[in-house]
């Protein structure tokens, strides 16, 4: 893992930050304030805005401690809970069966960390996998690996909180398995994924006894990117070749037909792992979701 590695960008950290704060924030506004659509709707969005204001600084976080990521995701919880009071009064909203003691600041904001500590472990597991692909480089086999992991945990931990929260809803019992119903098979897909992955790389590693060591310029790696004719396993600066001898001026000559960068062994051993802990996932999914379609079937129509 060397020196020159490009910066990635926080986006799907963010954006994975924001889903769970979504989900949050419907399922927990479901769950208080059902005398209210409005109460319901802010809490969905400020919920969402606030997690992903926490995703925006969590790689930051995360460099310092993972206790830090940890308490300022209650601090977070605690922050949402006072905005819901804010706004609840800027509107005059203040939900059907709801005292007005619980709309007390210090006490929402108490009851707002409490909602966010069962989000804590997928949070600071979302933040992970973000900061362990800024060690590999972009787009490489190991960096979308990550890609898939960081998706992974937030899907299933969509799952696990609708099935959690699943007998306290009545009607919109159906929408929350159907939600958690999609986070599973979004969990089987990237498994699938990360077993496919594998076996390339496995289908590759069997030809590398063919191939010799190549020395390219920056440019011309940006150029077999570009065209598809590098593989660039993410960890490891040795590029290879495929070659092929070519009758040339009287000569043979070799010509290369595709490239490889990195260490496969590494490379190997990182998406061995991935697999055993996508399967792991994917087991708890399936259940999840058999459960869940079970029930959903039968279900009253």
């Amino acid at each position: 893992m060397t020196g020159q590695l490009p910066v990635k960008t926080d986006a799907h950290l963010t954006l994975a930050f924001g889903l769970l704060g979504l989900v949050g924030g419907w399922l927990t506004g479901e769950l208080l304030f059902r005398g209210s659509d409005l109460c319901r709707a802010l809490m969905t969005g400020c919920t969402m805005l606030v997690a992903a204001a926490l995703g925006v600084v969590a790689l930051k976080l995360w460099a310092m401690s993972p206790l830090a990521l940890a308490i300022a995701g209650l601090f977070a919880g605690a922050f949402n809970g006072v905005l819901q009071v804010s706004v609840v009064a800027l509107f005059n909203a203040s939900p059907h069966g709801v005292s007005a003691s619980v709309l007390v600041p210090t006490f929402t904001a108490l009851v707002g960390a409490a909602f966010a500590l069962p989000f804590v472990p997928a949070l600071a597991a979302i933040a992970s996998c973000a900061a362990r692909r800024r060690l590999v480089r972009d787009g490489s086999l190991v960096d979308r690996a990550y890609l898939r992991a960081l998706w992974s945990v937030t899907a299933l931990s969509v799952a696990i909180g609708c099935v959690l929260l699943l007998p306290a809803f009545g009607w919109q019992r159906p929408l929350v398995m159907v939600v958690a119903l999609s986070a599973c098979a979004t969990v089987l897909l990237l498994a699938g994924a990360d077993v496919d992955a594998l076996r390339k790389l496995n289908s590759i590693s069997r030809t590398m006894g063919e191939c010799r060591d190549w020395v390219l310029s920056d440019r011309e790696l940006e150029g077999a990117t570009d065209s598809g004719l590098l593989t660039d396993f993410g960890v490891g600066q040795r590029v290879v070749a495929r070659v092929r001898s070519v009758a040339h001026a009287y000569r043979q000559v070799e010509r290369p037909e595709a490239f490889c960068r990195g260490d496969i062994v590494l490379t190997q051993r990182a998406l061995r792992g991935f697999v055993a802990r996508a399967v792991t996932m994917g087991v708890v999914a399936t259940i999840l979701g058999v459960l869940q379609a079970v029930e959903l079937l039968g279900q009253p129509s």
